[in-house]
């Protein structure tokens, strides 16, 4: 888990913490209500009731506000995470996809700062680092598991685990995004292609290692400058006579 931006100053009389807790809960509630970019530290000290003086008397700006309020979250959803994952036994790749899925799915639904402050406040560098290390976390538990129940290759490399949790996250990100309940259809076939990716996985080291890399090009952007390579262009430009009569 990330930590906060600095070493922020803790409330030792019980007024102090008091404030403390409304500065956090105006944050959450503006952030809920009106998005991240509303959550300013002036509106947050107004709506808590507070002066800004107050305000960054505990905070040093409202990226440490965020990052708080995140890590809160994030202890809340690894506990639920750790909790419902002891209890499973795996037996395929679409199985652990499904339930991660629905884990999450659920979890999202039910925390609405957590998905604006996850997919909204990545604006934060702070909340940026959490979020990675996050995802990092996760991965590893993630191959752990599909290593022991054989859902994956032990040789495979470990960055096939992350790339399964972040592809997962863009999923739900773009299931999620302009509304408060999920897209199903989204999440349905975000999961088929994760399936498919982590199925591929399971084939051991060596076999893995003799089929064909995928290639990428290395040729150089289209110059817009350039008539032949502009792009957009239908055909390529007339030798000189031509003519578009037919």
């Amino acid at each position: 888990m990330a930590a906060s931006t600095r070493h922020r100053r803790e409330p030792v009389q019980a007024r102090s913490r008091e404030t403390v807790e409304r500065i956090l809960a105006a944050a959450g509630e503006l952030i809920v209500e009106q998005g991240v970019d509303a959550a300013t530290t002036t509106a947050i000290a107004a709506r808590a009731g507070v002066g800004p003086s107050s305000l960054y008397r505990f905070f040093s700006d409202r990226d440490e506000l965020f990052a708080l309020l995140l890590e809160a979250e994030m202890k809340e959803i690894e506990r639920v995470a750790q909790a419902s994952e002891d209890g499973w036994e795996l037996r395929s790749a679409r199985e652990y996809v499904q339930r991660m899925l629905e884990m999450f799915l659920d979890y999202h639904e039910r925390r609405p700062l957590f998905v604006c402050l996850w997919f909204g406040g990545r604006v934060s560098p702070a909340v940026t680092a959490i979020a990675q290390a996050g995802n990092l976390a996760l991965a590893e538990r993630a191959r752990e598991r599909l290593v022991a129940a054989g859902l994956v290759a032990e040789g495979s490399p470990r960055e096939v685990a992350l790339i399964a949790v972040e592809v997962g996250d863009r999923i739900l990100e773009l299931a999620f995004r302009g509304r408060r309940r999920a897209d199903r259809r989204v999440i349905a076939e975000g999961a088929e292609m994760l399936i498919a990716y982590l199925e591929g996985s399971a084939e051991p080291a060596r076999a893995r290692r003799t089929a064909s890399p995928a290639r990428f090009s290395r040729a150089p952007a289209p110059d817009a400058t350039n008539p032949r390579t502009a792009p957009g262009r239908s055909r390529p430009p007339r030798a000189r006579g031509d003519s578009d009569e037919t």
